[in-house]
């Protein structure tokens, strides 16, 4: 599973999307189960089913309070029903307080420039 973007400004989403294969082949309606710590984000469609082509996608959106700073780090987990044990996982960072960082830059700016 991949997740793209894989570093986020906090209110903003990810694509999460994968192929499960079976026997070396693409493996078509098979649910997967996607999951994460939900104090810093949510995940939209976490249960999905596989396509035509074996391939899954859902949507990760981040909800970590932007008058916070610093830099956080969700895990995004995908399991397998089907196939007990079949996990896989990806990271996704999210800039916290990058846009009141740029706001607050923005006004120094016009306050400097009407000095």
């Amino acid at each position: 599973m991949i997740a793209v973007p894989t570093i986020l400004i906090a209110g903003e989403s990810s694509t999460l999307s994968g192929q499960v294969q079976k026997n070396g082949r693409p493996a078509a309606g098979i649910v997967v189960l996607l999951s994460t710590d939900c104090t810093l984000g949510t995940i939209i469609s976490a249960i999905t089913i596989t396509d035509a082509r074996g391939k899954f996608t859902a949507t990760f959106r981040s909800f970590v309070p932007s008058n916070q700073t610093g830099f956080k780090v969700a895990s995004v987990t995908a399991a397998l029903p089907s196939f007990p044990g079949i996990v896989t996982s990806a990271s996704i960072g999210i800039i916290v307080g990058a846009r009141n960082a740029a706001k607050n830059k923005l006004q120094m700016r016009r306050t400097c420039r009407s000095c």
